[in-house]
């Protein structure tokens, strides 16, 4: 770190550094054109121009940003900028000469001497800065543990600058090597790291180079690519982390500088689903919507997007009353002309559930309140059949005397040949939806749609797998319906 005099004079010690190289090329120049001596003549050229020069160097400098950049960021960019502001000072100190009548005393030679060796001094010495504040860095930062990454792409390549410049990651990390499939990276290095072949090589390259951690660099490597990299990782039976995505940090699920674990979530190979959303519309819009758990998870993402094609109203019911609460907030905020009516009720309470469709006599019922977690139903059985099973059969007779136009029974995958309390419950719901003769004579429309374990869902399995995964076991699966 620097020290406290040095941070709060910096502009002052700056100038000066810069005023310093200038005077030292430009004397330099005069000594490599006469190769020794300098004759008097020249000498006085030198004693009557060098403060207009230091002065159009400074100033010319300073236009460009020079005396405001940290030394130890110094890169590229900056390596370009200074050589645009030496070639403008050096058309500016030339047509300075010429107009003084001084081109004469001061050999063309000299001033491009001048150029090329300030151009050296002013790069050189911020280069040497951020060289000695990296070695210090990776002096001082004690035991580090070997790191392969693998992909030498862009990521890799920021993951690298990073921890050359001393950058946290959450650890200190020392990188060997470099795997990526292009052919061509191959027996090339990055950064001074080799990329030693494919990633297939992952487990000859860990033991070759004793790593003690793999970074997976490929932000946008497919669930595919990244499930096949796990694959290898887990073989190894060493750490693994990843790099996050910009748009990770971006949206805030992921901190700059640090590295992240591999949930399961990025290995499922999901295509998203894609719906028109102006056949939606031109079902939905301007009609009265219910939704039965309607702060849950499943139920909350219905309400977003059910809200987007604009329904006269949007009438939410649900046990918990902190969701409830939230999930109107955001509804409120993101669509304020769409009327949401939350309800805090239970679906087994008839008497309610009667009230409350007979005053909003709902066009479409989408029906997702659940008990949803598998282990918990089967020790609670009775509950999950007078939930999922009599609350059910409510909510469809409810919406059948009221003429709802179409009632959609939120179901799960578990109910496909079931073994569990919780998928034979869910399957008696399917089957009361579908083929209730009371309901089956009624106007209303009954459907069932199941779904798979939803990501981020309250009733998936995915949560489970996340411990093994991250302590680089094998993935099990210990129920028949998960």
């Amino acid at each position: 770190m620097m020290p406290p005099l040095l941070v709060r004079h910096r502009r002052p010690l700056i100038l000066a550094g810069h005023a310093f190289v200038v005077v030292a090329a430009y004397a330099a120049g005069f000594l490599l054109r006469f190769d020794g001596p300098v004759p008097p003549d020249a000498l006085h050229a030198f004693e009557v121009t060098v403060m207009p020069l230091v002065i159009i160097r400074l100033a010319v400098l300073g236009a460009f940003g020079l005396h405001r950049g940290f030394w130890r960021h110094f890169g590229h960019r900056d390596l370009v900028s200074l050589g645009k502001a030496v070639a403008v000072g050096s058309m500016i100190f030339t047509m300075a000469l010429v107009a003084g009548n001084r081109l004469g005393p001061v050999p063309r030679s000299v001033v491009i001497l001048e150029a090329m060796l300030t151009f050296l001094f002013a790069g050189g010495s911020r280069l040497a800065v951020r060289s000695a504040r990296e070695w210090l860095a990776k002096r001082n930062s004690g035991e580090r543990r070997t790191t392969l990454i693998v992909g030498a792409g862009a990521a890799g390549e920021r993951l690298l600058r990073q921890l050359m410049h001393g950058a946290g990651t959450g650890m200190e990390l020392c990188p060997v090597a470099l795997l990526d499939d292009d052919p061509d990276k191959w027996s090339m290095s990055l950064h001074g790291v080799p990329v030693v072949g494919p990633i297939s090589q992952l487990r000859n390259a860990v033991a070759r180079f004793n790593a003690q951690l793999v970074v997976i660099a490929i932000p946008r490597a497919t669930p595919a690519e990244l499930r096949r990299i796990v694959d290898l990782c887990l073989a190894t039976k060493v750490e693994f982390k990843r790099l996050p995505s910009m748009r990770e940090m971006l949206q805030g699920s992921a901190r700059s500088g640090e590295l992240a674990e591999v949930e399961l979530e990025h290995l499922l190979v999901r295509e998203p689903v894609a719906f028109d959303s102006d056949l939606v519309a031109r079902d939905l819009a301007g009609s009265v919507v219910l939704i039965t758990g309607g702060a849950g998870s499943v139920g909350s993402e219905l309400a977003r997007q059910i809200a987007r094609v604009g329904p006269s109203r949007l009438i939410l019911v649900e046990q918990a009353e902190s969701a409830l609460y939230f999930v109107h907030l955001e509804l409120e905020r993101t669509h304020p002309e769409i009327a949401t009516i939350p309800i805090v009720a239970d679906i087994t309470n008839r008497e309610v559930l009667s009230r409350i469709f007979e005053r909003h006599r709902p066009d479409h019922v989408y029906h997702a309140a659940a008990y949803k977690h598998v282990p918990m139903m089967e020790a609670n059985a009775a509950e999950a059949v007078r939930n999922n099973v009599l609350g059910t059969l409510q909510v469809a007779e409810c919406a059948a005397r009221c003429g709802t136009s179409r009632f959609v029974l939120i179901s799960t995958d578990k109910a496909v040949r079931p073994s569990s309390v919780m998928g034979a419950t869910k399957r008696v719901a399917e089957r009361i939806v579908l083929g209730w003769p009371s309901l089956r004579a009624s106007k209303t429309e009954f459907r069932a749609v199941r779904f798979g374990n939803v990501l981020g869902s309250e009733g998936s399995v995915v949560p489970l797998f996340r411990k093994q995964l991250a302590r680089g076991g094998p993935i099990t699966v210990t129920h028949p319906d998960v």
